[in-house]
């Protein structure tokens, strides 16, 4: 008596299912590592805005803004990660506002 021995193939099925598990986890992967970039970006912008912190008149603020984040005369909206900032630079006014999902950061200089 001699016993054939047959290689088994898995289904086409088990192999999808695996790719889409890999295909998952690099996705999930990925989505981390911009959520950690995001928060970086956010980290290091408010690290700039701390030297407003002791600031008390509007000459100061508008030479500081020159220095760490040169915007034009008006309104300048961007976005830095998940948060939004808007500056509104006028002749008599300096507002800078930083807002995400955890804070909300606001400087105003008249």
């Amino acid at each position: 008596m001699q016993f054939e021995h047959k290689p088994v193939q898995t289904s086409d099925y088990e192999m999808k299912i695996h790719h889409g598990q890999i295909a998952g986890y690099n996705q999930m992967h990925f989505q981390i590592s911009v959520e950690e970039q995001n928060k970086n970006k956010v980290d290091k912008f408010k690290e700039r805005l701390e030297e407003f912190k002791n600031i008390k008149t509007l000459a100061e603020a508008k030479e500081i803004t020159q220095r760490i984040m040169p915007v034009k005369d008006g309104i300048t909206v961007f976005r830095v990660g998940n948060a939004k900032c808007i500056i509104v630079n006028k002749e008599k006014i300096l507002k800078i506002t930083l807002r995400s999902k955890e804070e909300y950061i606001n400087y105003s200089f008249i």
